[in-house]
């Protein structure tokens, strides 16, 4: 059955006009692409991440050694934004010559959350250094992060494991809904792709302390309302307000990435995790603030974190649902 077969089908008149409107609902699409991307164990060559390498070598073309810092500073919110120009227009031309939006969203959707990678890794790193296979721990941490993980403990490797899960499922995950939510699918497109394009320019290594600098503002501006989003869920529970006080004391610990030392201070905090600390990059010390409760990382808690979440993620969604649902009901 081809799209415009479908499209018919879906507005007959014998389908009743709330039934119609939930199908193409946002967050009931939402809701459905969310789940099966849970589940689904999608290579990673049909994720949003494989752009990574491109974008470094496109990095490269412009972040030369014999750039002064200035000159590198510009080019580094030059190119992302070009980059996300041409992405955007992409999409937009994409939509204008697909015959069925609604499963075009569906499908782009599935291929932008991040969040089965993350569980993975959780279940992974969960399973080694509970059988004491710290080694191989590390060696599968190494592939996801920069930090140097040679003097890395075990409770260190499950430290960086917690901070690891819960900034990378907020940035690829629990943001992309939220941008989804407000603007549709081209802001869930924009969201994923400032992530990717963070990750490929990062400012924690020394070729990109300059040029860097630009698209980690632009995420951090793209990150603001997610992680108001994600401050105001927490205060539906007790100690709501006690936990977005701690998020804006990691705010101001974490100066150079507010909105991600907003989230994880907050998550530490609710999970009674102390997260942050020293660790090297490249051989170079780097002191950050300690964040969040007293009890030190244990394996387990790498599970704790991504249900953690991932449950607001859920719930966020629920919320848009009901809403939409209730609103329908009206009309």
């Amino acid at each position: 059955m081809d799209s415009a077969a479908l499209e018919q089908l879906l507005s007959s008149p014998d389908l009743p006009p709330v039934v119609y409107q939930l199908i193409q609902d946002p967050a009931a699409i939402l809701m459905a692409a969310a789940l099966l991307e849970m589940w689904l164990p999608l290579p990673r060559a049909w994720r949003a991440a494989r752009l990574t390498p491109l974008f470094k070598a496109l990095g490269s073309k412009v972040n030369r050694p014999q750039r002064s810092s200035s000159e590198r500073y510009f080019a580094g919110i030059l190119l992302p934004l070009l980059i996300l120009g041409v992405v955007l227009f992409l999409t937009l031309l994409l939509f204008t010559l697909a015959g069925f939006e609604v499963w075009l969203s569906f499908v782009l959707l599935i291929l932008l959350l991040e969040l089965n990678p993350q569980e993975r890794l959780a279940l992974q790193l969960k399973k080694l250094l509970t059988q004491g296979q710290k080694q191989k721990a590390k060696e599968l941490l190494t592939s996801q992060v920069l930090r140097d993980t040679t003097p890395l403990s075990a409770m260190g490797t499950a430290k960086a494991g917690c901070e690891c899960i819960a900034l990378r499922l907020f940035s690829g995950w629990f943001a992309v809904i939220v941008w989804y939510l407000i603007l549709g699918i081209e802001g869930a497109v924009l969201m994923q792709t400032v992530f990717v394009l963070n990750t490929a320019f990062n400012v924690k290594l020394a070729a990109n302390r300059s040029f860097g600098l630009g698209i980690r503002r632009i995420l951090q501006a793209m990150l603001l309302l997610p992680a108001l989003v994600y401050g105001l869920l927490h205060l539906l529970n007790l100690r709501g307000f006690k936990q977005f006080k701690a998020g804006f004391a990691g705010m101001q610990n974490c100066a150079a990435a507010p909105c991600s030392g907003f989230m994880l201070s907050l998550t530490a905090y609710l999970l009674h995790l102390s997260l942050g600390g020293p660790r090297y990059y490249e051989g170079t010390l780097v002191r950050y603030s300690p964040t969040g409760g007293e009890h030190n990382p244990m394996p387990q808690d790498l599970l704790r974190v991504l249900q953690h979440v991932r449950f607001y993620g859920f719930l966020l969604i629920g919320i848009a649902l009901a809403v939409n649902i209730a609103l329908a009901a009206e009309t």
